[in-house]
């Protein structure tokens, strides 16, 4: 009876000191493990929406963190063993959770194991992909046909699955993604202080979170659930998803078209927009900047106009070809904005000149560093780069490619691995991608006739490192490293839990895919990795091999175009004190299918901010978090009735 007193009288505060313990690190192992299953059956079984699709914050995440908000808040009112979990410990979770989300399905594993089975699997005479074999090192991707037939079709009655014709080639690439882990640890910590604190980033995904967990006592329910704000916007997102829900019983139920469909804004005009209400869009672009909110649609109208003067002069670059890139639907556009986002890079490293030239002299012992919040010291972190960099130089080197190729496809990469994690801090887009591809970069710097024939094959590969524009794990760790600011205790142990999620999410994505795939055949996915995506790449291989060219002057005349653009943009911004426009829009690709998500999210911060200011701004908070709760567990309920009726028709009602 004494000690549910004294639990009862325990101030909140207290109760918030409690972070990185053993418990919430336990749950945070069985959340990434569930997830890592959820995600995949969902996809490859279920064919129900992509539950990680939204990068930085998938809907999976955020359903399963409410959840468990609930759980514990009513275990620690009816006080069941220890006391409910602290905001630290669910925070704790919820770092764990996010640095877990990117690697199964279609985060890492996917995009890897479809790369890794194809190249011999998938060779015939007639795409004469035995040009490259040869360049190809055996524990880059297995050479067992056999093997690889069986988890493309399933296996034969009374047959065990290979393992070990994957463990070589998935433990190697482990290793490398250990480099670019560590790296990418080192990275988030050096530009913490940087971010936080002289530029005052926002950190919009994490608003959200943020009031998720707020503490205060009383009710039944969380505190975040006692705002009828709150239940409003989740009432609008949430019953919108179950009336379309509705609809996969009984076609003839209409459904409420917020998949939205493409217009075109005039006749002829050959670029058309979308119409698409995707409330995570909406809920977490609330907590940007108004003017970073405006500079993204407004570039984008820009470039829409730009793309039609450039068709009705009749200019274009050649589509196709060995230096396109995925998916590049405007390679001048493509091109113009990776220009741009590399002098988005390079002014950032710019105005952290100083705090980056303190971070050198602590790691040289020249000054006392204050590390004392720092996830990692400054030493650690600064000779922690330079060696995680050296080896993955060696990794690339040993696997057939130049040294001078791995060192400019890893400057590539980390370029557009450091853009999408501030512009994550920036704008908070969930589907914030990558501007810059780093293998087209490569093949149209370099010239793939400058390249060795191992160094052409083994660039394909960096497809697995871009991991489809989401930057790969440095924007999760970046607001991983923002939410141990508010753990406040044990943060350096933070780091250890989250790296043990990402190697339970590794092992668990890995083994339970290919069991999937020997069990039932990875033809039967119907997923983009193992079909489209790991023929392409390795078709694109053969073509370079067989048609050697040049460095790319066209497409490398519109990236320095979209250099000198973006640089005067930066220039009127600081240096013109009527010019307001964020130029950080500039720096994004055309973002077709959530712009106009992003211009509703800026037109209600907009009139908000100008009839009430901040404080209306604040207290609308709650509907839009509403929104983004509402909105995940109703495309969680939608893959579990998916699950439970339609298993193998499921129905996309998210994407990006």
């Amino acid at each position: 009876m004494a000690a549910v007193q004294e639990n009862k009288q325990t101030p909140v505060s207290l109760n918030m000191e409690r972070g990185v313990t053993w418990r919430a690190v336990a749950i945070g192992i069985v959340m990434v493990a569930l997830l890592d299953v959820w995600v995949i059956y969902a996809e490859y079984i279920v064919r129900s929406s992509r539950l990680n699709v939204s990068h930085h914050f998938p809907v999976s995440v955020l359903a399963l963190f409410v959840v468990l908000i609930f759980c514990s808040h009513i275990w620690g009112r009816l006080r069941i063993g220890n006391r409910a979990l602290s905001r630290g410990e669910l925070l704790t979770v919820l770092a764990m959770s996010m640095a877990g989300i990117v690697i199964p399905s279609n985060g890492l594993t996917s995009y890897l194991i479809g790369s890794l089975s194809a190249p011999y699997y998938f060779a015939t005479p007639e795409n004469n992909w035995e040009a490259f074999h040869a360049y190809l090192q055996p524990w880059v991707a297995p050479d067992d046909v056999v093997a690889m037939r069986w988890f493309y079709e399933g296996l034969p009655q009374g047959v065990s699955i290979p393992w070990s014709a994957w463990a070589p080639s998935l433990g190697w690439w482990a290793v490398l993604g250990a480099g670019f882990v560590w790296v990418s640890v080192c990275v988030a910590s050096i530009f913490r202080r940087q971010w936080v604190e002289h530029e005052r980033l926002v950190y919009p995904m994490l608003g959200p979170a943020l009031f998720l967990t707020e503490e205060r006592e009383g009710g039944w329910i969380p505190h975040f659930a006692q705002s009828r704000l709150f239940w409003v916007g989740f009432s609008v997102s949430f019953a919108i998803l179950a009336w379309n829900i509705l609809s996969f019983f009984e076609p003839l139920i209409p459904r409420i078209p917020i998949l939205g469909s493409w217009f075109s804004v005039a006749r002829g005009f050959p670029y058309t927009f979308h119409t698409r209400i995707n409330f995570l869009t909406v809920g977490f672009a609330y907590f940007a900047n108004v003017s970073v909110l405006f500079s993204v649609w407004f570039f984008f109208a820009l470039m829409n106009l730009e793309m039609l003067v450039m068709d009705r002069v009749g200019y274009t670059i050649a589509l196709g070809g060995g230096a396109s890139l995925p998916n590049e639907s405007n390679p001048m556009i493509t091109w113009q904005t990776q220009g741009a986002f590399i002098v988005f890079v390079g002014w950032s490293l710019w105005t952290a000149r100083a705090h980056l030239k303190t971070v050198l002299l602590g790691a040289l012992g020249s000054i006392q560093s204050d590390d004392e919040r720092e996830v990692m010291l400054s030493q650690t972190a600064v000779w922690g780069v330079l060696g995680g960099c050296v080896f993955i130089i060696a990794w690339l080197h040993a696997a057939g490619m130049e040294i001078f190729v791995a060192v400019i496809l890893l400057v590539a990469l980390l370029i557009a691995y450091f853009g999408t994690a501030k512009m994550v801090a920036e704008i908070g887009l969930p589907y914030t991608p990558s501007t810059l591809q780093a293998e087209g970069f490569v093949v149209a710097t370099v010239g793939t006739e400058n390249m060795s024939p191992g160094s052409v094959t083994v660039v394909a590969f960096s497809q697995n490192l871009h991991a489809y524009g989401k930057g790969m794990v440095l924007p999760p760790l970046t607001n991983i490293i923002r939410i141990a600011d508010f753990i406040r205790t044990h943060t350096r142990r933070l780091m250890v839990a989250v790296v043990a999620a990402f190697v339970v999410s590794y092992l668990v994505s890995a083994v339970y895919t290919l069991w999937l795939g020997y069990t039932g055949g990875a033809y039967n996915f119907s997923a983009y990795p193992f079909s489209y995506y790991s023929r392409k790449i390795f078709d694109r291989v053969v073509y370079r091999l067989g048609n050697p060219w040049q460095m790319d002057a066209d497409r490398l005349g519109f990236l320095v175009i979209g250099a000198v653009g973006m640089g005067l943009l930066t220039f009127a911004r600081y240096r013109i004190s009527w010019w307001s426009l964020n130029p950080i829009g500039f720096a994004l690709p055309r973002l077709s299918w959530q712009v106009f998500s992003l211009f509703i999210a800026w037109a209600c911060k907009a009139i908000i901010l100008r009839l009430g200011g901040v404080q209306l701004y604040r207290k609308s908070q709650p509907f839009f978090v509403g929104l983004l709760v509402g909105y995940a567990l109703g495309v969680a309920l939608s893959s579990v009735v998916d699950m439970i009726w339609f298993n193998g028709q499921g129905h996309g009602i998210h994407s990006w």
